[in-house]
C-alpha cells in the first residue's frame, strides 16, 4: 500500500527502489528525481514516503526484533564501546581493498 493511497504504474518497483535511495544518498530534489524518472512531483514523494516507511519496518520493526537485550550483549563489547551505555549494536560497514596475486586465488581453492 503507498502513502499516498493511490498506486504508481509508470515506473517499476526496482526503479521505484532506486528512486527513494537516490533521495536518501544524495538528496536530489523530487523535481530533479521526477525529471529523471519522467514523473510528477507528486508521484516521486508518494514513492519515497512509501519506501522510507517500507525500510523502517524492514531495517528497524524486524532486525531490531532480533538483537539481544542490553544485558546480554554488555558481555561481548568491546572495551572502547562501554561508555556508551545504550548502545545495543555496532554496524562495521568497513571495506578493505587489496591486492592479490592470481596464484594465491587459485592456492585458496
Amino acid at each position: 500500500m503507498y502513502y499516498s493511497k493511490w498506486k504508481v504504474h509508470k515506473i517499476s518497483v526496482t526503479d521505484q527502489v532506486l528512486l527513494a535511495l537516490m533521495k536518501l544518498r544524495q538528496n536530489f530534489s523530487h523535481a530533479d528525481l521526477a525529471f529523471r524518472f519522467d514523473v510528477s512531483v507528486g508521484k516521486v514523494s508518494n514513492i519515497v514516503l512509501t519506501f522510507i516507511h517500507v525500510l523502517y519496518k524492514i531495517l528497524f520493526k524486524t532486525l531490531m526484533n532480533s538483537i539481544p537485550k542490553r544485558s546480554k550483549n554488555e558481555s561481548g563489547f568491546p572495551h572502547c564501546a562501554r561508555t556508551f551505555t545504550n548502545c545495543r549494536i555496532i554496524l562495521d560497514c568497513t571495506e578493505v581493498i587489496s591486492a592479490v596475486f592470481r596464484q594465491s586465488m587459485k592456492t585458496q581453492k
